[in-house]
Formats: C-alpha cells, sequence, structure tokens
C-alpha cells in the first residue's frame, strides 16, 4: 500500500499522528511470501485457523523502554457467517 493509500484508507488524523514517527505499520494480506502456510483441506484450498486469528489489532505505544500493549478485538459476522470457502 502506499502512503497515499494508506493515509485515504486510515484517514488524515491518524496518519498524521503514527506514521511521522514509523509507529504506522501495514500488513500486506496478500503478500504469498509473508504468510503462513497451515496446509490444505481435502478440497485443495489453503486452511485457515480461524479459531486463532478471527479479530483485528492495534498496537499501543507505551513510550520509551516499555513493553507495547497488543488490543485485540475479535470479530463478530452478523449477516454472513465464517466459513472455509469452496468453489464446487
Amino acid at each position: 500500500m502506499t502512503e497515499p493509500e494508506l493515509r485515504h484508507a486510515v484517514g488524515d488524523r491518524v496518519y498524521d499522528a503514527f506514521a511521522p514517527q514509523g509507529r504506522l505499520y501495514n500488513h500486506d494480506a496478500e503478500d504469498a511470501d509473508n504468510m503462513e502456510h497451515l496446509g490444505q483441506t481435502a478440497e485443495g484450498e489453503a486452511k485457515r485457523d480461524d479459531a486463532n486469528f478471527s479479530y483485528t489489532a492495534a498496537w499501543e505505544w507505551k513510550g520509551p523502554g516499555q513493553a507495547p500493549a497488543l488490543h485485540k478485538e475479535p470479530l463478530t459476522f452478523k449477516y454472513i457467517p465464517l466459513s472455509q470457502r469452496s468453489y464446487k
């Protein structure tokens, strides 16, 4: 994601507060080189670990010399249930 795309995604206020200090990170969920391979389903699809990774998260900077705090919020699926994709 380019800097203008990241600014657009998070908004000017968040971007200006965190990006200049190098405290805004972006993980590309489509970057296969940085993905963990968990195996395949019987149908040949990539396995997922929804039980452990179905959340959104943000790191809180606690100050110099202090460990950051990880804040997680579970994802809820009200209208479309979470499921393993299948093209069959």
